[in-house]
């Protein structure tokens, strides 16, 4: 198989075409919170997703890790995320709408129900078993067209619209448990570190804290 060179830590590697930074920096499968873990990366500069397949001739690596500034973003995002995906395995015919920052969280709501307490303690329960299982987060490009057609029923309306505001030749999508949705910002690789968060009933939605 055909190499690529790798700088990383002052030494150069050869490294097989194709290879994920991920397996690159030989990471865990299942990575924790409390370990500060590796949840990005600056490839040849440019902030990426551990997903990144290394395929120039010649690339430098940083990791970025979660206590960073970029790794909390990664964070807050990712678990935006495995909110969603519970909300469309609980909740398949209601679409759930990403509202804005409020203080140390976000603020979701339903675009066509009001959240109670009852939508709040199934909510997290299913996040924590998806947090539980250690389920891999994965990621990939779609053309544009198969993008289009993939969130074009109820559940994904908004995603759908933004799609069409934009001329791509592919998407990024990330999938979890058969859920699958874009994301113009690196995720997490696995939902094992996920474990910090805190949801919770507000007004008529509720608010996702980090």
């Amino acid at each position: 198989m055909e190499k690529v060179k790798v700088q990383f830590e002052n030494r150069c590697h050869d490294v097989d075409r194709g290879t994920s930074v991920k397996d690159f920096l030989n990471l865990p499968e299942a990575p924790e919170y409390k370990d500060n873990p590796v949840v990005g990366a600056y490839v040849n500069g440019e902030f990426k997703s551990l997903h990144y397949t290394l395929i120039y001739r010649f690339t430098t690596v940083e990791p970025i890790h979660l206590f960073s500034q970029l790794g909390k973003r990664v964070y807050r995002h990712s678990i935006c995320f495995l909110l969603s995906c519970a909300a469309a395995k609980l909740f398949p015919d209601n679409h759930l709408v990403i509202g804005h920052s409020l203080g140390d969280g976000y603020y979701f709501s339903f675009s066509d129900k009001s959240v109670t307490n009852e939508d709040i303690t199934a909510l997290t329960e299913k996040m924590k078993s998806l947090v539980k299982a250690a389920m891999p987060v994965e990621r990939e490009k779609l053309p544009y067209a198969e993008a289009l057609s993939l969130f074009s029923g109820h559940t994904f309306r908004y995603t759908s619209e933004l799609l069409e505001t934009r001329n791509e030749g592919d998407i990024t999508a990330y999938t979890l448990d058969g859920y699958t949705d874009i994301s113009y910002e690196p995720l997490v690789y696995n939902t094992s570190l996920l474990s910090l968060w805190d949801l919770r009933k507000y007004e008529k939605g509720m608010l996702l804290r980090y």
